[in-house]
């Protein structure tokens, strides 16, 4: 039974999970459908999948587009910490270090088996280094060929 769940993949093994489930509830009892009765629950039961397959593309419409948006935040803040000057290049070196690996470490990250747990969690990190960089961090520099004053006190 596991092989043809795993061979199925996600809605169709959910959808024979589903009518397995209900065709051992209904064993268990003396209740026989009739066709009428059979169709209606066949009916509900692939109305339920369409839902759920509904869902997950919505689902991963959402996250393809906060994907997208940090992105694109992460291209602005590579492209503003490269070129901007700091009093310190202590500082730009090390938010330009923080910031191009913000976006690919935690996608390598997802295919080494031992800490593809942590992904998640340092995707989340990486997005907040690039929001602190943008809101924050590069006010302290200037753009171009300007030479950069010590932040006053």
């Amino acid at each position: 039974m596991k092989k043809v769940l795993y061979a199925l993949g996600g809605s169709g093994a959910l959808f024979l999970l589903t009518a397995v489930t209900a065709s051992q509830a209904l064993a268990q009892t003396d209740t026989t459908l009739t066709p009428e009765e059979a169709s209606k629950v066949t009916t509900a039961a692939a109305g339920g999948l369409m839902g759920l397959f509904a869902a997950g593309i919505a689902i991963a419409a959402i996250a393809g587009i906060i994907g997208l948006i940090f992105l694109i935040l992460w291209i602005w803040a590579l492209v503003d910490v490269l070129g901007r000057k700091f009093p310190n290049e202590g500082t730009k070196k090390t938010w330009m270090w923080l910031v191009i690996l913000s976006w690919p470490l935690p996608i390598v990250m997802g295919f080494i088996p031992a800490i593809n747990v942590l992904s998640p969690v340092v995707g989340i990190a990486g997005a907040i280094i690039v929001i602190v960089y943008l809101v924050s961090i590069r006010k302290q520099g200037t753009k171009g060929t300007e030479t950069a004053k010590p932040p006053t006190a």
